[in-house]
């Protein structure tokens, strides 16, 4: 029998799979381990994970449920783009306006789910598209940027053209002036944080976000404007009552006024 201490004592040992081999396995941490793709339980068996979201786990076959899962930001896209062709019919009576809206909506959602399919691959092709994306993007940053420069500088030179010569710079014009400076200068930040994001993401990822984000706006402005109408409503019967209260406290005043 070999004594304690021997050959198969280390052995043994060399067999048993030793706590913290996974930070102290050549030099990895766990951080190194996950961005390369490598399961921790599977670190030494030669097996591989494919990294999420690169072409090789795309090939993975999948189910329907997971491919439609996989594409929310599309659907989603999709969805409101079919919600903004029937905003436009019933709300607007525009079908011209509304299939436009739609369009755009669906070519977003197709230019996503193509982002989608050419994400972390090498080919020429999705190169390509990487290119075709920024191009896209700066052509979309430059119109929307003339556009709203071209609305606000035509509203303050309408103010300061016809509305200050005549009445003033009343505090209702500073009012205008402030609100066509402000949406302005919003206009700069959004397209500012697009262009940032683009960069990033590609075009189709920020722009899909942002068709969710002005669809669901045009759900919630007919809501404003019933809520609007509303406290008009329920305000008036008080405005009235208190007119009445000092109409009535007027003919008081004057018949206990002594006649002459």
């Amino acid at each position: 029998m070999p004594q304690p201490g021997g050959v198969a004592e280390m052995l043994g040992e060399e067999s048993r799979p030793k706590e913290g081999s996974v930070e102290t396995a050549k030099g990895f941490d766990r951080g190194t381990v996950a961005a390369l793709g490598i399961s921790e339980r599977r670190l030494f068996t030669g097996r591989r994970v494919p990294i999420p979201g690169s072409e090789e786990a795309r090939r993975r076959r999948q189910s329907g449920l997971e491919a439609l899962l996989s594409h929310k930001l599309v659907l989603a896209v999709f969805l409101a783009s079919i919600g903004a062709f029937l905003v436009g019919l019933m709300r607007f009576n525009s079908p011209a306006g509304g299939a436009i809206a739609a369009v755009a909506g669906i070519c977003i959602a197709l230019g996503a789910w193509r982002s989608q399919a050419l994400a972390g691959s090498d080919r020429k092709v999705a190169d390509d598209w990487r290119v075709f994306q920024k191009w896209l993007a700066y052509a979309v940053l430059i119109v929307a940027a003339s556009a709203g420069t071209w609305a606000a500088g035509m509203r303050l030179y309408v103010i300061f053209s016809q509305v200050v010569p005549e009445i003033g710079l009343t505090s209702r014009v500073w009012i205008n002036i402030a609100a066509a400076v402000i949406g302005w200068l919003l206009l700069g930040i959004y397209l500012l944080v697009f262009w940032v994001r683009s960069s990033h993401h590609g075009f189709f990822k920020p722009a899909g976000w942002s068709y969710l984000v002005c669809f669901f706006l045009l759900l919630a402005a007919p809501l404003a404007e019933r809520v609007a109408a509303l406290i008009r409503i329920s305000a008036a019967p008080i405005q009235s009552s208190d007119q009445s209260e000092k109409n009535g406290a007027t003919t008081l005043s004057d018949s206990a006024r002594p006649s002459s």
